[in-house]
């Protein structure tokens, strides 16, 4: 399995929204792609000034993250960007599923 995982830092004056839009549209976008098995989402309990996030999605292979970084990803980032314009950062990483 691949995880894909965005962590997000957005300031503290959007977290309501942002919590609401994430859970109410942009995951949901993300998994009618059909690219992506699961989701869950995260925020950090000891903050500081900002507040931080997590998004773990779940894929059966690298073509399908592949197919959805080509098809679908840019549209979806601009719709966050232009929702939230600079008050947000995201870093996104990719990781396969070590079985113990």
């Amino acid at each position: 399995m691949i995880i894909y995982s965005v962590y997000i830092e957005t300031e503290s004056s959007i977290a309501k929204e942002w919590q609401d839009y994430m859970c109410k549209h942009h995951i949901n976008e993300v998994m009618l792609t059909g690219c992506f098995v699961s989701a869950s989402f995260h925020k950090e309990l000891e903050c500081g000034e900002n507040i931080s996030w997590r998004v773990d999605y779940t894929l059966d292979s690298m073509e399908k993250l592949n197919e959805y970084l080509s098809k679908y990803a840019d549209v979806l980032r601009n719709d966050v960007s232009n929702r939230f314009g600079n008050k947000f950062k995201a870093v996104r990483k990719i990781y396969e599923q070590i079985h113990i």
